[in-house]
This record gives structure tokens, sequence and C-alpha cells, in this order.
């Protein structure tokens, strides 16, 4: 992505110099904007989906979603704590029999806890990337509304930027919208 937008902006740069330089032996395409330069932005996406009201709201439900699990995990993590330790403690004064069978309880608990991690990991992943994307259609829908009522010609995520004014941020007005959109949905 980050790659892509580059080349996008370097394509751009070459064709703005390539418009200059070629003005007097053949004739220019048509200017972007009517002074012929090209109107460029810049949007923090990381700052807006910190900030979405969106967001925060399906956080919230995502950390209701999961907590069931979360205390699944937390308390399988306790039981394999005690019984590791209970292990660690009482094996010299245990049972051979009892010991292994206590050996084995642990590594089935050790096993147990290993899969519900993974598929809370994976079901956590899912649920988050469900989110986002439908978060990132949104943004990417209020920029291009923006671009098109403002007549941009390129918008630029801010990380991949080395440098720019104020002036060319389009942040304040896409969390405006983002907001609106939340107060009207």
């Amino acid at each position: 992505m980050k790659k892509t937008i580059s080349m996008m902006f370097g394509a751009a740069l070459i064709a703005v110099g390539a418009t200059a330089f070629a003005a007097d032996t053949t004739p220019a395409p048509a200017p972007a904007a009517v002074d012929g330069s090209v109107k460029i932005g810049v949007l923090d996406v990381g700052k807006v989906l910190q900030e979405s009201p969106q967001v925060k709201v399906a956080v919230d439900k995502l950390k209701a979603k999961f907590k069931e699990r979360q205390d699944k995990i937390a308390s399988a993590q306790k039981q394999l704590a005690a019984d590791q330790e209970k292990l660690k403690r009482d094996k010299a004064v245990m049972k051979q029999a009892d010991a292994d069978d206590l050996q084995m309880k642990v590594l089935d608990e050790q096993r147990e806890l290993q899969s519900m991690q993974e598929e809370y990991v994976r079901a956590a992943r899912l649920a988050q990337n469900q989110v986002m994307g439908a978060t990132l259609k949104q943004i990417d829908a209020i920029v291009k509304d923006i671009s098109s009522k403002k007549h941009y010609d390129l918008i630029l995520q801010r990380d991949n930027v080395a440098f720019a004014s104020d002036k060319v941020d389009i942040t304040p007005e896409v969390m405006a919208q983002l907001k609106d959109a939340k107060s009207q949905g």
C-alpha cells in the first residue's frame, strides 16, 4: 500500500514536471486544475481510526462479545498454574501413578489452553477485521466525497509523507463527517 501511494505520488510529480518541461515543444495535456496545479491533501488514517466514534463503539461491542471467552481462558490459566505448582511441590511425596496422572492432566490442560487461546485470537482477529473493513469503507467514501467537492487530485496517507503542512491535512474534515455519520446513524 505504501509503495503504491509512493509510486502514485512519484508519478504525479513526474507528470507535473513533464508537463512543465514539454510545454514549449508539445501540447500539454489538460491541466488538473484551472491554474495547472495539482491539489494534494493528506489524511492521518491512524488518527481517524483511533478517534472514530464508530471504532470506539465497535471495540466496546467486541470486548463484551469476547468477555466470556477471556474469562474461560483466565480460569484455565489459573487451573493450569495451580496444577503445575501442585505437581512441582508434591511430586516427590506422591505415588508414581498419581504423579503420572497429574503430569498427564497438566499436559492436557496446556494443550486445551493453547487451543482456546488460538481460537480466541482467530475469532477476535476476524471480528476486528470485519469492523475495520466497514469503517475503512466509510472513511474511503468520505475521502472521495471531500476530494470531489474540494477538487483534490491526490490524497496521501500522512504515514507516507515526509512533511505536509496543516493546510493540506483533511483529517479534521474526515473526522467531522464520521462524527456526523455516527450521530445520524
